[in-house]
């Protein structure tokens, strides 16, 4: 395993010491088992179907890359859909049902074997780059692969550890194109904080501005049309209530025809009723000279005198 030939190489080391002899640089002797060879091993000892949906990926004490690796598959038939497999050089086991997700806690998601374009050799090139930007150190990685929480997206999350098993750094790299998402720093010692804490970097903090360091990926607007800033000195405001006048920027008024004057009604006299001017014929007026044609209702008789 693993951890047995760390500790045999540490033990090759005391050796070296009391003998006098030299031992090469711990990289020139393990370059470790890639992401991707991990994932044939498996699909050749228990079929490619199984490697089909991945939930995650975990590989320690990579000098660059692990000698081992921990892959958890999704598996509709495991009592908690996932299933925990092991790779190492040239094998792979079966180690049953996994609990390190379902029934506490959900994965991030699952993405296809087949999406990881970018394998675990050059996430280490990116990771080391970064490192150098950032004038940091480093002894070995750990390494995590997961998806990314609500898409299919594969995405590397590298942990730079130091000679004293010290977390100096995370980088974080998409599975698909190879972007840095984002890096922390964590510096100490005379790179640290004044009061001797550690001085932690993050590329993702909020900075002056509200925006995000140089270190964070920028955002895309996608596929739908980008949002724009209200520029009042370019455009007017859409929300704004329509312009009146003959400004500039004013739409023309359309010419409408002069309102008629209604003329003014007559003021109510001492009974109620507006007074009628003088003049004006308040008699029914006559019934129409086509007979039958007249649908009005006729007034009812008069009654007779006493």
């Amino acid at each position: 395993m693993k951890r047995n030939s760390y500790w045999m190489i540490g033990a090759g080391a005391v050796a070296a010491a009391l003998t006098g002899m030299t031992l090469p640089p711990l990289a020139a002797q393990d370059n470790g088992l890639p992401a991707r060879e991990a994932l044939d091993y498996l699909g050749r000892q228990f079929g490619d179907e199984r490697v089909n949906w991945i939930v995650e990926m975990r590989g320690y004490d990579g000098v660059p890359e692990p000698e081992e690796w921990e892959i958890f598959v999704y598996d509709p038939d495991s009592r908690y859909l996932v299933r925990e497999y092991w790779a190492g050089k040239g094998e792979a086991t079966n180690e049953g049902a996994a609990t390190d997700f379902f029934p506490d806690r959900s994965p991030f998601g699952y993405f296809r074997s087949a999406d990881l374009k970018l394998g675990s050799k050059a996430a280490f090139t990116i990771a080391e780059g970064e490192a150098r930007k950032a004038r940091m150190g480093f002894d070995r990685l750990n390494y995590f692969l997961r998806c990314r929480e609500f898409s299919r997206e594969p995405i590397w999350t590298l942990e730079l550890v130091d000679a004293g098993g010290n977390l100096v750094g995370k980088v974080y790299i998409s599975g698909d194109n190879g972007d840095v998402l984002r890096t922390v720093w964590i510096y100490r010692g005379s790179r640290g904080r004044p009061d001797g804490g550690p001085l932690v970097l993050d590329s993702a903090a909020p900075q002056a501005g509200g925006g995000g360091s140089d270190g964070m990926r920028q955002q895309t607007t996608g596929s739908g049309p980008a949002l724009r800033k209200f520029d009042p000195a370019g455009e007017p405001d859409p929300l704004s209530p329509p312009a009146t006048g003959t400004g500039p920027g004013a739409p023309p008024m359309p010419a409408l025809p002069p309102r008629p004057e209604l003329e003014p009604e007559p003021a109510p006299t001492a009974t109620g009723r507006p007074e009628v001017p003088k003049g004006t014929d308040t008699r029914i007026p006559p019934p129409p000279s086509a007979p039958g044609s007249d649908t009005r209702i006729p007034p009812p008789p008069l009654p007779p005198a006493p």
